[in-house]
């Protein structure tokens, strides 16, 4: 675990015995597969303890790990990005010698090129416990993290919204983004929206 601030691990861990998988946070059993899913050009995306693994229409399979420029091997989520992009989320919780143990290693992004991005808290993000991906309607990018919604905008620039910000808490679990372009933030004390205009306001805590 990198960079998760000591003094919520025991929360953190006890809320994730309690809810298990909810709120978007993967519960992965090591030596078996975290989740699958298909991208536009029809390849299989399988998110393991050793990597994404690439799975092609002709059947070449391709493996995406640290050696690879992830930021660490295990994969608990992968979310396709709108412009093809593949993020691959790097935390959670997963099954370990017969108990439960916290990862956060923050998300990595395979760009179209080839190319490979880090977002953790070592690159400027506020955690690296990421709980989910979320693409607005201009195709920026969202994080849910457990020290804030985080925005990264054209240009690398990074927007983390708070309690600062009106937020009911922090530690946001779930971002969704509706057909209108409203974002709605799902936090461990309730739920805000973020209009078109940018002002955040509770609508249930």
């Amino acid at each position: 675990m990198k960079k998760l601030k000591p003094v919520l691990v025991f929360s953190l861990l006890l809320v994730f015995i309690i809810i298990g998988s909810a709120f978007s946070v993967q519960v992965c059993a090591q030596t078996l597969h975290c989740q699958i899913v298909s991208d536009p050009y029809g390849s299989i995306w399988l998110a393991t303890e050793k990597g994404a693994i690439n799975i092609s229409r002709n059947g070449k399979v391709t493996v995406y790990n640290k050696s690879k420029g992830l930021a660490e091997d295990l994969v608990t989520q992968i979310v396709i990005g709108p412009d093809g992009s593949k993020w691959f989320v790097h935390s959670g919780v997963i099954r370990s010698g017969g108990g439960l143990m916290i990862v956060a290693y923050g998300v990595s992004q395979l760009k179209k090129d080839g190319t490979i991005k880090i977002f953790s808290y070592d690159k400027g993000l506020p955690s690296s416990m990421v709980y989910g991906i979320t693409f607005d309607k201009d195709n920026t990018v969202w994080l849910a993290t457990n020290e804030g919604a985080v925005n990264l905008r054209v240009g690398g620039k990074i927007k983390v919204f708070t309690v600062k910000d009106g937020l009911p808490d922090s530690d946001v679990r779930y971002i969704y983004v509706d057909n209108k372009g409203i974002r709605w933030f799902s936090t461990s004390k309730g739920t805000a929206r973020m209009g078109l205009d940018g002002k955040v306001s509770v609508v249930y805590k």
